[in-house]
């Protein structure tokens, strides 16, 4: 009973240990490309960040570094958690799901960290900079920006796996459309509630740009699904449609033709050998002396 665990236990440990193994090396090469990763984060404030503490700027790189190491190891550790959990879902997935898995994973987590950086971010940094309050001025620290862009891409990285979920668990237990469809308007409030609690979204324009994400992406969800099961639906009508082979019929073994057994033929006895008729004359003669004898 112990066994099958303690090898979950050392498969976890394995597969977790490769995971950070490849974090600490994207993280490596983030550090050896810092000038232009921190030129990265750095614009989209369009402005001049400090610190006010010995660690503030080594704290600020490590963050950033990792920052490069996390979205470096996404198709690993996608891979490696679908890999753990394979054994246990009820429906197999084969290795070709599971790279197509990691592959839209990671498409979709670069889609959603670059709609935050580029569409989302640059308008929520507006907004809070413009807020005209008299006699304050901005002196934003390093340390404090870099953790607020670091969770806003994190959490839209995120938001934008939903439809991968969802038919991720279509495929394992089928979902149906209409059910989906009915729970769309809590999935609303659901998403505005969220957006209003999260710590990410302090302002309403972060809070509307985090929301209709969510919106969006589960009717999207909604529509592959739907995709996916006429597509299941049409398979299996055309294998009913299409011809079972009959079976053989199972032949019936005929007994053979008797041959008819013809019998053996007797050798021919050779005839006796024609004497002459000189000889033949004389064999009355020869028995007459016979019976005198």
């Amino acid at each position: 009973m112990n066994q099958p665990f303690l090898e979950h236990v050392h498969e976890l440990r394995r597969r977790l240990t490769i995971s950070v193994a490849v974090v600490a090396l994207g993280a490596g090469v983030g550090y050896f490309e810092r000038s232009p990763i921190l030129a990265w984060l750095q614009a989209p404030l369009h402005g001049t960040l400090y610190y006010s503490e010995v660690m503030g700027a080594f704290n600020f790189l490590m963050q950033a570094c990792l920052l490069v190491g996390l979205l470096f190891a996404i198709p690993v550790v996608v891979y490696n958690l679908v890999a753990f959990v394979r054994p246990a879902l009820p429906r197999p997935v084969s290795r070709r799901q599971v790279s197509g898995l990691v592959a839209a994973s990671s498409l979709l987590s670069i889609g959603g960290a670059g709609f935050a950086y580029y569409v989302s971010l640059p308008l929520v940094l507006h907004f809070l900079s413009s807020v005209d309050v008299s006699h304050l001025h901005p002196l934003i620290a390093a340390n404090s920006y870099l953790s607020f862009v670091l969770s806003y891409l994190g959490v839209f990285a995120l938001i934008f796996q939903l439809p991968l979920l969802l038919l991720f668990i279509d495929h394992i237990t089928p979902i149906p459309p209409a059910g989906l469809k009915r729970w769309r308007k809590w999935v609303v409030i659901v998403a505005f509630g969220a957006a209003l609690i999260l710590p990410v979204a302090p302002d309403p324009v972060s809070q509307i740009f985090l929301a209709l994400p969510i919106v969006v992406l589960y009717q999207v969800s909604i529509w592959l699904i739907e995709l996916t099961h006429h597509h299941r639906t049409r398979v299996v009508r055309a294998s009913e449609a299409r011809p079972t082979p009959q079976p053989a019929p199972a032949t019936t073994h005929r007994p053979q033709a008797q041959v008819r057994q013809q019998p053996a033929r007797q050798p021919k006895l050779d005839q006796p050998h024609q004497l002459p008729p000189r000889v033949l004359d004389l064999r009355p003669r020869v028995l007459d002396l016979r019976q005198h004898s």
